[in-house]
């Protein structure tokens, strides 16, 4: 699984369980290897033929599947939030949690240059630097939004996150 020249640039795509999110990492997968860079993107199982029908099969493009381990109170083989409730997304999100050694092991082997990721992922960039790999947080919402979901004010002094009206009004006075 490692790369098999060094000069060819590598890459590696780990987008959050969702279709709103694997699209457009599909989409950049497509346009990188039309210009000779090479793939490999991780996924659920359950998600890799839909992957498939949208992403350029080249020589230079591998998808890999990543099973989710057991998670108590979400049903084997759920693969993406299309498959969750409201009630049960955050266990996908527990379940790509407890995925770090095997996403470590899987780069490792694969030695990319850069991992493109998604936000939910907020332990990538960690986990690859100390493999020596460099990270690129892709994310598919606007700036504002992203601004508004990380920042770190949004927080109270206890660790709470600070609702929208009071962050509202902390920005009038």
């Amino acid at each position: 699984m490692s790369s098999e020249s060094s000069s060819e640039l590598h890459v590696a795509m780990f987008p959050w369980f969702a279709f709103g999110h694997i699209s457009p990492f599909v989409q950049l997968s497509n346009k990188l290897s039309l210009h000779g860079v090479r793939i490999s993107f991780l996924s659920a199982p359950g998600n890799i033929a839909r992957i498939k029908s949208s992403l350029l099969v080249t020589p230079n493009t591998q998808i890999i599947s990543l099973p989710l381990p057991p998670i108590e109170g979400l049903s084997p083989g759920i693969s993406s939030t299309a498959e969750t409730t409201p009630a049960t997304a955050g266990l996908l999100m527990k379940g790509l949690d407890l995925m770090q050694p095997q996403v470590k092991t899987i780069l490792a082997q694969l030695k990319p240059h850069f991992v493109f990721y998604d936000h939910f992922q907020h332990w990538l960039p960690m986990l690859a630097s100390e493999i020596g790999i460099k990270t690129i947080c892709y994310t598919v919402f606007s700036a504002t939004s992203t601004s508004y979901l990380t920042v770190p004010a949004r927080m109270s002094e206890e660790g709470e996150e600070l609702s929208a009206v009071v962050l509202v009004a902390l920005q009038c006075s």
